[in-house]
């Protein structure tokens, strides 16, 4: 009896272990919405949005990495407030083995559209093994318990103005990648604020009128 009592033991601490380096699943709700991460699915991982019906959750939108690898385990961590969610997959490679990332996403229509990823740096730094979104900021844990907080928005401004150093005003600006639009004042001013880790390019327009460059980083 001792015998077999200490094996189960030693079964259940093993099983315990493997269950804290390979999370079968993480959850946060905010809401009405709740967001479910699944690190094992399929070997890359996904999570899949809830929003609360009664008593009941229906699942409306199943996210995988758009950049999926094997064993990355994406919905390792996850978090959600307001209109935002946050996805870990600590184990990604983009800029080293097991570096780490978390990608960003936003609800627009009623769709949850990733609006940037953010990026762990060293080898086995696992960045994104724990993620938190608050009111102002994004919180991201590397698998030494290291923290990392960001901004959610950073703003972009200027001036356009023609050769003469006149100022355009009315002109529209576009933002790619679902960053939106702004537009220039009497002076020629816009400012236009963006989610932290936006990539992508601001195109001028109005009608009659060329820019050059057509369109810039």
């Amino acid at each position: 009896m001792q015998k077999k009592l200490t094996i189960l033991l030693m079964f259940l601490v093993v099983f315990a272990l493997f269950g804290i380096f390979y999370a079968d699943a993480s959850e946060s709700i905010y809401g009405n919405y709740k967001i479910v991460g699944t690190p094992n699915h399929n070997n890359a991982g996904k999570a899949d949005i809830y929003k609360q019906n009664g008593n009941s959750w229906d699942c409306i939108q199943t996210i995988t990495a758009n950049d999926s690898g094997k064993y990355d385990s994406f919905g390792y961590s996850v978090s959600i407030f307001e209109n935002y969610a946050i996805i870990g997959a600590p184990w990604d490679d983009d800029h080293a083995t097991d570096s780490g990332s978390a990608y960003l996403y936003i609800k627009k229509d009623n769709a949850w559209i990733q609006t940037t990823k953010i990026r762990g740096t060293e080898v086995s730094q696992k960045f994104g093994y724990s993620v938190l979104l608050t009111e102002n900021s994004i919180i991201i844990k590397d698998h030494n318990g290291l923290s990392y907080t960001y901004p959610f928005h950073i703003t972009i401004s200027g001036y356009i103005k023609d050769p003469k150093n006149t100022p355009k005003s009315n002109v529209t600006i576009t933002f790619s990648n679902n960053g939106g639009t702004t537009s220039t004042d009497s002076a020629g001013y816009y400012s236009h604020e963006l989610t932290i880790g936006y990539s992508g390019l601001a195109t001028p327009n109005k009608p009659g009128y060329k820019f050059s460059p057509a369109s810039a980083i």
